[in-house]
């Protein structure tokens, strides 16, 4: 067992010695077809590996710079609807009052679709009445002029192409205290786009546009309307959350007592400044 080993030992040795001269005299041990095919796969690996990385941190850079766009839009839009909201609230409450329509207060005009009255008729010197004056008084009464209304016209009502750009300019009048306006393009955007998602939004600030004109009776009626249709929309606890206090503004405490309360049960996950609302809304009808 001992030679045995020795006998390893000395091979051992032999081979490493082999291997030395050869390594000095430059000669390479050939290397085979395999490993020669396993080294070229390995580069070929590593290669795309590193392309793999270079456009894995492109296309993170992408998304970040998407996300933070999306966080400052997001951040615009929040901005945006509480400077609405805090208007709105002001109006509701009566401490600002909204400008003048244009036309409000100014002379009326007689205007162009309004027939004139007709003269006298003429009566010669031997009593007798014109050919033309009878003609013109016998003339038929001219037809009445067509109605014009946010639901029989609404393209007149509103700017832009899509219900999209609708929408937008129609948010824009309520954002500028424009509420006459308002509540006409917001009427015709529902008129024209009845199945789009944004009726839900629409009918939302139509009911808070009548709402900041004190007209608290058509604010709960559409505000009623519109949480029947909308209720399991992103805006029904608004919608509920302002029909009960357009009810108390009414002075019908038992029904606002009483959205308040379906608010409460159906919305438990609401956010904070509708749940702010609530409680104040509870205290004001005396439900608390």
């Amino acid at each position: 067992m001992k030679n045995m080993r020795s006998v390893r030992a000395s091979v051992v040795r032999t081979f490493a010695i082999a291997s030395l001269s050869l390594g000095s005299l430059g000669v390479v041990p050939a290397v085979t077809a395999q490993e020669s095919e396993e080294a070229r796969f390995r580069s070929e690996m590593e290669i795309r590996l590193m392309e793999m990385e270079n456009r894995f941190r492109t296309v993170t850079g992408q998304y970040e710079e998407a996300m933070y766009r999306l966080t400052q839009m997001n951040r615009t839009l929040e901005n945006t609807l509480a400077d609405v909201e805090f208007r709105l609230q002001q109006l509701e409450q009566g401490a600002v009052t909204p400008a003048p329509a244009i036309g409000d207060g100014a002379p009326a005009v007689e205007s162009e679709d309004t027939p004139a009255v007709a003269d006298a008729p003429s009566v010669d010197a031997g009593g007798e009445i014109s050919t033309s004056d009878v003609a013109a008084l016998t003339a038929p009464a001219p037809a009445a002029a067509e109605t014009i209304t946010p639901e029989t016209h609404p393209e007149r009502y509103l700017e832009g192409e899509t219900p999209e750009e609708h929408f937008r300019a129609a948010f824009f009048l309520v954002r500028s205290d424009d509420l006459d306006r308002a509540i006409d393009a917001l009427r015709a955007f529902v008129a024209l786009h009845p199945d789009h998602p944004y009726r839900a939004n629409a009918e939302y600030w139509l009911g808070r546009s009548h709402g900041a004109k004190d007209d608290h009776d058509e604010a709960a009626r559409i505000l009623l309307a519109a949480y029947d249709r909308h209720a399991d929309s992103e805006k029904g606890a608004e919608i509920l959350l302002h029909l009960g206090l357009s009810l108390h503004n009414l002075g019908q405490n038992e029904g606002a007592c009483s959205a308040f309360g379906e608010l409460e049960r159906r919305f438990a996950d609401m956010n904070q400044t509708i749940r702010e609302g609530l409680t104040d809304g509870q205290q004001k009808a005396g439900c608390l």
